[in-house]
């Protein structure tokens, strides 16, 4: 809990407990995020390669365009597809032309 201590108006001191709970929750954080990144890292993916997965994956009744990803994820499509290079390498996705314009792919 913060108090208003002889600080001066408008600070205010921090109680030893909430420091030492930040301190947990710190540690806590870090530790969870390196073992998101180990087991990550096993399946050759990465938050971003993820991020792709989770859009493919709830939208499974139809074909989705490299620009339609990239629009899902408010990034550009040479940033998705940098992630799709990725992705296929390691099996997790596959591309195809669109039949009915050739400049398009699916994945």
């Amino acid at each position: 809990m913060a108090r208003q201590d002889s600080l001066g108006p408008g600070r205010m001191a921090i109680d030893p407990l909430t420091l030492e709970l930040n301190s947990v929750f710190h540690g806590l954080a870090r530790t969870s995020s390196k073992t998101v990144q180990t087991s990550l890292s096993r399946l050759d993916l990465t938050p971003a390669r993820v991020a792709v997965i989770s859009i493919l994956h709830r939208n499974p009744d139809r074909k989705l365009t490299v620009g339609e990803i990239a629009a899902g994820l408010h990034v550009s499509s040479t940033n998705i597809s940098r992630r799709l290079d990725g992705l296929e390498r390691t099996g997790w996705v596959r591309r195809e032309r669109n039949p009915d314009d050739g400049r398009s792919i699916y994945i």
